[in-house]
């Protein structure tokens, strides 16, 4: 039967007043606690119709009304019809989203924080799951040296699950020969399920790997438990204590199986399992009473809601000057994860076989989260990024200047961070050579990151500048010179 107006309202007002002392509610409450300036005695009689419904209950003779499981039901469509009454507004939402995102890089992180943070807004229990995500694919895996004796593997796989393995070493890599190594196996590895990794790609890998095939091995044992990891569902919970301060559920028994549902999750599981696995039940669902399949919830109502998580979250970084240092740094960000776009005034085959898209300098500078410039100084390019270039490039937008300094407007550049017109820039090089005066624009700027032009004092620099002098002066007394300079 369709209640009407009256009925609703009364519904209502004894549903939200129940809820709010956890006392059975009387005609008395409703006619003065609320705005329906109706007498007790109408009040009285509008109950009995919608007791005799079966939308409220009276637990003894001398007491008022509680709703019903069908009582909870009627309200909870209500609400949910009344979309605009409930909603939390889109600003406030898409911050807090924001701001956890900014502050969280693992997922079970970000997830704990959720349900945290609902717990706090609701005063109710809550619970997430992990993402449902069968055959999971290797996002990224990166190697390097914790000490002299200890590499370290990191491997992320498809939900954002990390899995760290330590590995014992002889003797440590060098920092060129663990560059290979991840390059090698996220150009190899990367987007894979466990069951696209067969016999004839592990003998090629080790194979290039060469004398540090052995560490191959590590490396797949790990990417094993991490993609089983991220295949089991994992349940976090907050606020099971929120649960003590309502007085309809203190009853001793009652509370301590509910606690011990919330703190043990198996019985969660099959919960979880039944809302992600069946499609009607996507979006809200509202669970109330014996609706529940877990026997130590039907005392409460359960509200779920399913969440999706983008394909394809890497991000884009755009290359400017597409020669051998730019090439390189393309498959150095490639390794990461990153999709890769470029300008250069000519195309290769060779960036085109490794995925790398060519597009305008205008769709680099507007679409990439990275601009990487790594152009040669000449006549062409002096003043190349220029003021209205630079304004192509969004508020996020991080810049890296590896090349020359002349080839930017840094004037400019120091303006668009300093008025958050660009996010964030890097820079190595300058339009002067050192001393750099302390007014110059990007000692000041926002969000810039200035570091000396010394790539050559690393040691492994050091150690091959000094095999290519060793090997030129070895040549010359063999009689065969190498880079000769023509005067």
């Amino acid at each position: 039967m369709e209640l009407d107006e009256r009925k609703m309202k009364i519904l209502k007002a004894i549903i939200s007043t129940y809820l709010e002392t956890g006392d059975p509610v009387g005609s008395r409450t409703i006619a003065k606690d609320s705005d329906l300036h109706l007498s007790s005695a109408t009040i009285r009689n509008e109950m009995a119709d919608l007791e005799e419904l079966g939308y409220i209950l009276q637990p003894h003779t001398s007491a008022g009304r509680i709703p019903s499981d069908l009582g909870y039901r009627y309200y909870v469509n209500c609400l949910m019809e009344e979309n605009d009454e409930i909603r939390i507004r889109e600003t406030e939402r898409e911050k807090e989203h924001q701001d956890l995102i900014n502050k969280m890089d693992r997922m079970e992180e970000v997830l704990k924080n959720v349900a945290d943070l609902l717990a706090a807004n609701t005063n109710y229990a809550t619970l997430i799951s992990t993402p449902q995500i069968k055959e999971s694919k290797l996002k990224f895996i990166q190697l390097s040296m914790v000490d002299t004796q200890r590499l370290l593997i990191v491997i992320v796989v498809g939900n954002d699950t990390v899995k760290n393995v330590l590995m014992n070493m002889d003797e440590p890599l060098g920092n060129d020969e663990i560059l290979k190594l991840n390059i090698l196996l996220n150009s190899f590895l990367q987007g894979l399920t466990l069951n696209d990794i067969n016999i004839e790609l592990v003998h090629t890998m080790k194979v290039q790997a060469g004398m540090h095939a052995d560490i191959l091995e590590g490396v797949f044992s790990g990417i094993v438990e991490a993609i089983h990891e991220a295949d089991n569902m994992e349940i976090y919970t907050s606020g099971a204590t929120n649960m003590l301060k309502y007085p309809e559920l203190v009853n001793p028994e009652h509370t301590t199986a509910l606690l011990d549902t919330l703190v043990e999750k198996k019985q969660l599981v099959k919960l979880v399992d039944d809302t992600v696995n069946q499609e009607e039940k996507h979006g809200i669902q509202v669970y109330i009473g014996n609706e529940t399949q877990v026997q130590s919830l039907r005392d409460c109502s359960i509200v779920t809601a399913t969440y999706e998580l983008k394909e394809g979250g890497t991000g884009t970084v755009g290359i400017i000057g597409l020669g051998q240092i730019g090439l390189m740094a393309a498959k150095l960000f490639q390794a990461f994860g990153a999709k890769v776009i470029a300008y250069n005034r000519s195309e290769s085959e060779e960036a085109k076989a490794l995925g790398i898209e060519y597009k305008s300098l205008e769709e680099v500078l507007s679409t990439s989260d990275i601009v990487s410039l790594n152009l040669p100084l000449n006549a062409e390019t002096r003043g190349f990024l220029s003021a209205d270039k630079i304004a192509l490039m969004n508020e996020n937008t991080i810049f890296i200047n590896c090349a020359r300094g002349p080839i930017v407007d840094n004037e400019a550049l120091a303006k668009a961070l300093n008025d958050g017109k660009l996010g964030y820039a890097c820079v190595d090089v300058f339009d002067m050579e050192p001393p750099i005066p302390a007014d110059y624009p990007l000692l000041q700027a926002k969000n810039t990151l200035l570091t000396p032009h010394q790539a050559f004092i690393s040691e492994e620099s050091m150690v091959r500048r000094a095999k290519i002098v060793f090997d030129n002066v070895t040549a010359y007394l063999d009689g065969k010179p190498v880079n000769v300079c023509k005067l």
